[in-house]
């Protein structure tokens, strides 16, 4: 875990685009995801951690599962769900961290196996820090 809040203090930087990256790298590391990613409310890529993978890929994934949930009523409704997660037995789970604030997107991580608890406190985390760095200027 040293590791990671090390890693985040130093590379920082002033570019918008770099630091969305430097902040989808952290996430990556913190939460032992493949991937992390950022897209807008329609399914487009904003920024994305390194290695890319399939991240342009996935992208529409948060616009498909936020329509999905938005279709559901009754005891069942999940309009208002703020995180998403897909897990499987075996092969890759989906977590998706919806944005609705001053910027619409979500946030998506991938990971093989299961996903761990503290999959929507960091997606979270990495939302309020997405809100800062698009807020400054």
């Amino acid at each position: 875990m040293t590791e990671v809040r090390q890693e985040r203090r130093i590379n920082r930087s002033t570019n918008q685009r770099e630091a969305l990256n430097n902040l989808l790298d952290f996430t990556r590391l913190k939460g032992g995801f493949d991937q992390a990613l950022i897209v807008d409310d329609d399914g487009e890529l904003v920024a994305t951690s390194i290695p890319i993978g399939d991240a342009a890929a996935l992208a529409p994934m948060a616009w498909v599962l936020q329509k999905a949930a938005g279709t559901l009523s009754g005891p069942a409704s999940f309009k208002k769900a703020e995180t998403i997660i897909i897990q499987v037995s075996e092969g890759k789970s989906l977590a998706c961290h919806f944005i609705r604030d001053w910027f619409e997107g979500a946030i998506l991580a991938t990971i093989d196996g299961k996903m761990p608890p503290s999959t929507e406190k960091i997606l979270a985390g990495t939302a309020e820090s997405y809100m800062r760095i698009m807020t400054k200027r």
